[in-house]
C-alpha cells in the first residue's frame, strides 16, 4: 500500500489520490490548487473524514491502469462527503469531463423490433433482474447486482438495484424512469451527492425471450461519459448459450456497436456467490417476485420494409470506468 509522508505534502498528496482519477499517474499541481481554492471546506470535511480516508487506502492499493480496482474502491468506500468533493472539483473545472475508455455514447439506430420492445412494461413484468453479463468489469459487474421493478400507483416506474462490493451493500434507488419504447431514461443520486443520468436501450432480445442485451451510456460530473452493456435475464446465474451469443454479436455489428461494445464471449460474468447480501426490499431469496407466466421479452415481429439498421459508432475501445469513478492517482504527489 502507499504511504504518505506527513504535512501539508501528505495532505495534498491524499487529496490527489482521493479526486484525480487513476488515469493521472502524475496529478498537476494546477489541478490540486484549484481544488484547494475553489472547495476548501469539501476537502477539509473529507481529508477529516473516516470514510474518505478508507477510500484513500483502498485506492493506494490499486494500480494507476487498474480500473476494476479503482472502480471497486470506489463503489465500497464512497461517502457523502466524498461525492461532495468530487462534484465541487468538477463544477469548478479543476477535474474536466473525462471520456471513459476514450467513448462518448455511440450513434445507435437500432432495428425496428428492437424499438418495438417495451422495456418499462417488460421489466415490471419481471420484477426481479439479474445480470448474466457486462462489457465493462469495472461497472457492469459489480458482485451480487440484482433490480427490482415495480409500477407505482400513479403509473410511473420504481427501480431499485443492489450490489454487495467489498463486504459493502450499495442500495441504490433511481429518482426518475422515462420510458420511451425500446428505451429508458433513468437518473439517480449515488452517494447522496453525485447525480447520474442514464439512458438504457434495446439492442436484441433473444429468440425465447429470456435473455435481453441492453446498450447503457451514463453521464456523471458535469460530462463524464461511460459506454457500456449487459444482458439481462430474470434468473440468477443464468448461462447464455452458444446460439444467444451468436445472434447477440450479430446484433451489435448490424447496430454499429462493434467498436463500442466486446463480443458477448468477453463480457464478464457477475459473482452470485453464498456470500452475497441484497437490500431487505429486495426478495431474491425465493422465486423472482411476480413471475410471468411465459417469456418476460416477446419477441416483436419486424415490419415487412424493414431493412438493416444503420449506426455510426464513434466510441472507441470499452475500458475500466476509473476516471468516471474518480478513482484513485497510484503515485503519490510531493513526498
Amino acid at each position: 500500500m502507499m504511504r504518505h509522508a506527513s504535512g501539508l505534502p501528505a495532505t495534498l498528496a491524499m487529496l490527489a489520490c482521493i479526486v484525480l482519477g487513476a488515469a493521472a499517474a502524475s496529478p498537476d499541481p494546477q489541478q490540486l490548487s484549484c481544488i484547494l481554492a475553489n472547495c476548501g471546506a469539501q476537502a477539509t470535511a473529507c481529508l477529516t473524514d473516516a470514510g474518505c480516508t478508507a477510500a484513500q487506502d483502498c485506492f493506494a492499493g490499486c494500480a494507476a491502469d487498474d480500473a476494476v480496482c479503482s472502480n471497486l474502491c470506489f463503489f465500497s468506500t464512497g461517502t457523502k462527503l466524498f461525492g461532495e468533493l468530487a462534484l465541487c472539483s468538477s463544477d469548478n473545472g479543476c477535474t474536466p469531463p473525462t471520456l471513459v475508455g476514450n467513448q462518448t455514447c455511440p450513434d445507435f439506430e437500432q432495428s425496428p423490433a428492437a424499438a418495438a420492445v417495451d422495456l418499462s412494461a417488460a421489466l415490471v413484468q419481471g420484477g426481479v433482474w439479474y445480470v448474466a453479463g457486462g462489457a465493462n468489469r469495472g461497472y457492469d459487474c459489480l458482485p451480487c447486482q440484482v433490480a427490482l421493478y415495480q409500477e407505482r400507483p400513479d403509473g410511473s416506474l420504481s427501480v431499485r438495484g443492489s450490489s454487495f462490493v467489498n463486504g459493502k451493500l450499495l442500495d441504490i434507488t433511481w429518482e426518475t424512469a422515462e420510458p420511451g419504447g425500446g428505451a429508458l431514461d433513468l437518473n439517480y443520486t449515488l452517494f447522496e451527492s453525485l447525480p447520474v443520468e442514464e439512458r438504457w436501450r434495446v439492442v436484441d432480445v433473444s429468440d425465447d425471450g429470456d435473455f435481453i442485451l441492453l446498450l447503457i451510456c451514463s453521464t456523471i460530473l458535469g460530462g463524464s461519459e461511460y459506454v457500456g452493456s449487459q444482458v439481462y435475464s430474470t434468473t440468477k446465474n443464468a448461462t447464455i448459450s452458444a446460439d444467444v451469443a451468436a445472434r447477440f454479436d450479430a446484433a451489435i455489428q448490424e447496430a454499429g456497436l462493434a467498436d463500442a461494445l466486446p463480443a458477448i464471449s468477453g463480457y464478464c460474468s457477475i459473482n452470485y456467490s453464498a456470500s452475497c447480501q441484497y437490500a431487505d426490499w429486495l426478495p431474491v431469496s425465493g422465486p423472482a417476485a411476480s413471475p410471468a407466466a411465459g417469456p418476460v421479452f416477446a419477441p416483436a415481429p419486424v415490419p415487412a420494409a424493414a431493412g438493416p439498421s444503420s449506426a455510426a459508432a464513434r466510441a472507441g475501445p470499452a475500458g475500466g470506468v476509473g476516471a468516471l469513478a474518480l478513482a484513485a492517482a497510484a503515485a503519490a504527489l510531493l513526498l
